[in-house]
């Protein structure tokens, strides 16, 4: 027997293989080879090659099973809160609980009244008279000094339970001040205390409080801060918490050396589970960094949010809720006006026509803000002109 080697060549769906000599000349002809199959011997090459169906990566599965696991902890929540109030809302509306469970159903499958929240016409057209948005209800509870009808309290604190939020943190949440600066500088802190071994000082904290309040587009809100870290890289780690702090999306498949995309964002319902399924293929060294990155993205939000100057309301982020609405609904009247007025053959394709980039498109969420500004610019520019509507 004559000495040999196998060389091969092994890739995501297929396999080649080839027997050398001793001196790596490949052997040319048809060997025979005994003790295969059902023969005493066959003739085969020494050289070959398998195919076959590339390995599939379990990012399909893993989403779903996220998203069946939010939604169970979000069923879960409003079943402890229906335990709560359930003995004092069967003395109030004993089917109150079954009617909202049924409010998904249509008509004629549901046992109980169709109206879900009050059961009677009346009632159910007074309640969204009176409250027109959730924060409109909350708002009102928050400052009002009257005993209130329990199935509006309860709906109220649903709401707070079942959009977690700012709402279930430990602790007390301070609305007067969102501190983006201590924020911020708390993470740095723990960026340069933890992970990285730049001696360089920290940016100023005043200058990215007004980088992250400025009215500037996320991306742009996050190249300026790399900007103040002449050291840090656009493809490093660093950069990838920016782009979270501001609201976009964050990759760390790169940074991590990861097989899959490892892709998260503060605002997505899934980010828990998104940062559970990094953290178990990383390790758990990066929990706190990822947690004070949160806290900035938090203060952001409710810096931007607690535009509300109001005093007499103890409800700060539902005014400031309610307040958006009501600007929505004078700048949506003014659009229907305009709309009317200069382009009246235009308007079911803006108001109606869903599958349109018009705004009931944009309300109906398959376009974009974006989509919405460019289809109205390019529905106005004969109206206005030289000069486009912006």
């Amino acid at each position: 027997m004559k000495d040999y080697s196998i060389s091969m060549d092994i890739g995501t769906n297929s396999v080649g293989w080839a027997v050398l000599t001793e001196d790596y000349n490949l052997i040319r002809r048809r060997m025979k080879v005994s003790g295969m199959a059902s023969k005493a011997s066959v003739k085969k090459n020494f050289w070959g090659v398998r195919l076959f169906d590339a390995g599939q990566v379990a990012m399909d599965t893993r989403l779903k099973r996220t998203t069946r696991r939010r939604l169970r902890r979000r069923k879960n929540r409003l079943n402890y809160l229906q335990e709560i109030f359930g003995p004092e809302m069967n003395k109030v509306d004993e089917n109150f609980f079954a009617r909202l469970d049924e409010s998904y159903l249509v008509v004629d499958d549901k046992k109980n009244e169709r109206h879900p929240i009050f059961g009677t016409i009346e009632e159910e057209l007074s309640y969204h008279h009176d409250f027109p948005t959730i924060y409109h209800l909350r708002r009102s509870l928050a400052d009002s000094v009257d005993k209130a009808d329990l199935r509006l309290i309860y709906l109220a604190l649903a709401h707070i339970v079942k959009f977690r939020g700012h709402f279930l943190i430990e602790g007390d949440l301070n609305l007067e001040n969102t501190s983006i600066k201590k924020a911020f500088h708390d993470f740095m802190k723990c960026y340069y205390d933890d992970l990285s071994d730049s001696s360089d000082e920290m940016s100023d904290d005043a200058q990215v409080e007004a980088i992250l309040k400025d009215k500037l587009s996320r991306s742009r809100k996050a190249d300026e801060l790399l900007k103040l870290f002449p050291g840090e890289k656009s493809n490093g780690l660093l950069n990838q918490f920016f782009k979270l702090m501001v609201g976009n999306q964050g990759n760390f498949k790169s940074i991590f050396k990861l097989d899959e995309d490892a892709k998260i964002q503060f605002s997505k319902e899934t980010y828990d589970e998104d940062l559970e399924e990094l953290l178990g293929r990383i390790g758990d060294d990066y929990v706190e960094l990822f947690a004070a990155a949160k806290n900035v993205y938090d203060a952001m939000e409710l810096a931007n949010i607690l535009t509300v100057n109001d005093r007499a309301t103890r409800a700060k982020l539902s005014s400031a809720m309610v307040k958006r609405f009501d600007e929505h609904k004078a700048d949506l009247a003014t659009l229907k006006k305009f709309v009317k007025t200069h382009l009246p053959d235009e308007y079911e394709t803006f108001f109606v026509d869903a599958k349109q980039d018009g705004y009931a498109g944009y309300i109906d969420g398959g376009t974009t803000q974006a989509e919405f500004y460019t289809f109205f610019k390019e529905k106005t520019k004969w109206t206005c002109g030289s000069s486009v509507v912006s």
